[in-house]
């Protein structure tokens, strides 16, 4: 965080818009991951003004994705949902296949919280297309183990072993274990 600290203070001197919101949606996302909500609220908030002002539609999207994160870790589902459907259709417009692939993940995400093992799947299998078609190896690994919990949970046992057996060789071929 210090050096994210200086690089932010560099970027604010020189007037760089655009570093100073990846730098602070960076931030806002390692802040979510140590579960600091209210410092991660407040950077990904920052980053997503600068993004609008500036009009950076991947960026935008990328810190709504974000957002969405740190509400569904708060379990405030609905605002959850509301930034990562926001975020899918900017991706969408722009044609961010490998960010929406995330998406997708994070919407899986968000309805297996709920308990709709079904839109989980649905979700899952749309971003493992993408993982699929974009060569995003570690993106195929994740969700593939995702989604072949959830077909093991629908009884499609074969289905989910075709699946969690191809995650396990992409990841050796890999070396992602």
């Amino acid at each position: 965080m210090r050096y994210a600290t200086k690089s932010l203070a560099l970027a604010e001197q020189l007037g760089d818009r655009l570093t100073q919101a990846l730098i602070l949606n960076n931030v806002g996302s390692i802040y979510s991951n140590l579960n600091d909500i209210a410092n991660a609220e407040h950077s990904l908030k920052q980053a997503k003004a600068i993004f609008e002002q500036i009009n950076f539609k991947q960026g935008y999207a990328s810190c709504l994705n974000n957002l969405g994160t740190v509400f569904r870790n708060l379990k405030k589902y609905d605002s959850a949902e509301f930034y990562f459907q926001k975020s899918a259709r900017i991706r969408i417009e722009i044609e961010d296949e490998s960010g929406l692939a995330i998406n997708y993940e994070n919407l899986g995400d968000l309805s297996s919280d709920l308990g709709d093992n079904k839109k989980a799947l649905e979700y899952y299998q749309k971003s493992l297309h993408i993982a699929e078609t974009k060569s995003l190896f570690v993106e195929v690994v994740n969700v593939s183990l995702k989604t072949g919990k959830l077909l093991m949970f629908f009884n499609k046992k074969e289905e989910a072993h075709k699946v969690l057996d191809r995650a396990l060789r992409i990841a050796k071929e890999k070396k992602t274990i």
